[in-house]
């Protein structure tokens, strides 16, 4: 149900950066996608799940552009915003089910890197998204904030490219969400 719902708020669009992507595909906001390559402009293919993916807009320039019904949230490790819904970003208290997880679907580190210069794309499970490189977990979670620390993410080999570590979700939260959350209370 919160795939039909995504595919349907990501109608309310938007404000679209750089228009002059080299890879530009020819799929219009709301269409659907494989690869972040198959979208015109600044769009990118949102995926969720297993679902297939939609062009969307990337929202990174004007978080307050979405719209009431959806907010602006960065998928994975890239930091790529993209309206959402508010039930589909991750926050302390929803990991969404793995099912229900959103990805930047790819075929190439070109094309993650026209979101972000240090983006590749890394195979996981055998799945290719747009992510980073890194050298531990820590690279891949956000900096604790508040004295929470996040750790939705973890650093394991590419499946693609095994000579090079990429983050990816971290399994551990799938059955625990709780358990990648850290309060930074002593017990």
């Amino acid at each position: 149900m919160r795939v039909i719902i995504l595919f349907a708020l990501l109608a309310t669009g938007c404000k679209a950066g750089d228009p002059d992507d080299p890879l530009q595909g020819t799929a219009q906001e709301g269409e659907s996608c494989a690869t972040l390559g198959d979208c015109e402009g600044d769009l990118v293919c949102l995926s969720v799940g297993e679902a297939g993916g939609v062009c969307s807009f990337r929202c990174d320039i004007d978080v307050n552009a979405c719209g009431g019904s959806t907010e602006c949230g960065a998928l994975g490790s890239v930091g790529v915003d993209v309206c959402q819904p508010p039930e589909s970003i991750p926050t302390a208290d929803n990991q969404p089910a793995e099912e229900e997880r959103t990805s930047l679907p790819c075929t190439s580190d070109a094309e993650c890197q026209e979101l972000a210069p240090n983006a590749v794309c890394g195979t996981w499970r055998g799945w290719s998204e747009c992510t980073l490189t890194c050298a531990n977990d820590n690279a891949c979670n956000l900096p604790p904030v508040g004295g929470v620390t996040l750790s939705f993410m973890a650093c394991d080999a590419d499946e693609g490219d095994t000579a090079r570590d990429i983050c990816i979700p971290n399994e551990e939260c799938f059955t625990n969400p709780m358990s990648c959350v850290d309060f930074g209370l002593p017990f």
